[in-house]
């Protein structure tokens, strides 16, 4: 049981099996980087439900997995505040996302499994926005690693790029109405129903600490004077994957009861 919770847990890069994110998230295509990103941890979160529910969660499991999401809760968000390579950041910050995704494992409800099933959709589209302006500030640079000072000025160069970095930020950081904090409401929910309030408490104050790097790289991209006032293009057929994102990011955290009624069916 803990050799396999480990095999995926390395998928989530949950800690201690997350080192190789950042160094992958840096050096791979940022394409490629946003697949490992969003898909390959839905997969792991899909199969880690199954596994527990099926296997069972004894208490010395609960309190190891516990454990782990401290540990990754906290070392993905302290880690993230110093990073200036975007990519870098993201893949501490989806370290941190992976303890938080573990607070609805350990919860070993119904409850719990459902809320992991709508987080780690939630988390999908969450990335998925954040490294759409990724890809874009990558080409307009002409370098595939963006410097957190590569998106200064970006809402004079592309208004619409800003605002889906803004609203997609935001929602990792589990700001309302978004999408994440619908999330992390449900996810927090589960964990303290079955008493995990400290754990809880210390995911809350994570999520603070996660404003301070998301907030500068939005200070960048609203306050700063562009370096290169050139502005972004973007293709039509982008654009409608863009407004998709921001339509999911606003309206299904307004309106979550659809996606709540489909994650508790599939569970």
């Amino acid at each position: 049981l803990i050799f396999t919770s480990f095999t995926f847990l390395f998928k989530l890069s949950g800690a201690p099996v997350h080192f190789w994110a950042p160094d992958v998230y840096e050096t791979a295509a940022t394409p490629v980087t946003s697949f490992i990103a969003t898909a390959s941890k839905a997969a792991a979160v899909a199969v880690l439900i199954r596994f527990f529910m099926f296997m069972g969660l004894t208490s010395g499991i609960i309190t190891l997995l516990g454990i782990l999401a401290f540990i990754s809760m906290t070392l993905g968000n302290c880690v993230a505040l110093v990073q200036q390579d975007v990519k870098r950041l993201l893949a501490y910050s989806s370290i941190a996302q992976a303890g938080y995704l573990i607070l609805g494992l350990l919860a070993g409800s119904f409850e719990g499994y459902s809320s992991s099933f709508f987080y780690a959709f939630a988390y999908v589209v969450m990335n998925t926005g954040a490294f759409f302006v990724v890809l874009f500030v990558a080409k307009a640079i002409k370098h595939d690693n963006p410097q957190i000072s590569h998106f200064d000025g970006l809402a004079d160069r592309s208004p619409f790029l800003a605002l889906i970095l803004l609203l997609s930020l935001l929602s990792l950081a589990g700001i309302p109405p978004l999408i994440g904090f619908t999330g992390k409401w449900i996810l927090f929910s589960a964990a303290m129903d079955k008493g995990h309030w400290f754990l809880v408490l210390w995911g809350v104050l994570n999520s603070v600490v996660s404003l301070f790097y998301y907030l500068t790289l939005v200070k960048h991209a609203y306050l700063e004077k562009p370096k290169d006032p050139q502005p972004i293009v973007i293709p039509a057929h982008f654009q409608i994957m863009g407004l998709l994102l921001f339509f999911v990011l606003v309206v299904v955290g307004i309106f979550p009861t659809h996606l709540v009624t489909f994650a508790r069916e599939a569970i």
